[in-house]
């Protein structure tokens, strides 16, 4: 399958083109805003159903304090992807 028509599809689970690009792109920096508030950077992100998605994070992605998750997730964390309210590909620039 060709890498745009992958991205795509994905896209169409996920709702979001940097969510999309999360997938296929492991290695950058991301920032996602759950519905409950928390703010989580991460690298990357794979899905594991049409309802769900895991969030890689890195030790040294700075989480803002004000809005991080209560654990430091260090195996990721599980995300619902209806709670998802925004979605940023390099939240700091690239």
């Amino acid at each position: 399958m060709e890498a745009e028509e992958r991205r795509k599809l994905i896209q169409m689970v996920v709702g979001s083109n940097a969510l999309a690009k999360a997938c296929i792109d492991n290695c950058f920096d991301y920032a996602v805003k759950l519905r409950t508030g928390e703010v989580i950077r991460f690298t990357g992100a794979e899905i594991i159903s049409n309802e769900w998605i895991h969030l890689t994070l890195d030790s040294c992605l700075k989480q803002k304090t004000d809005y991080m998750v209560a654990y430091s997730a260090e195996r990721g964390i599980d995300v619902r992807i209806a709670d998802i309210v925004w979605v940023m590909d390099a939240p700091e620039g690239s």
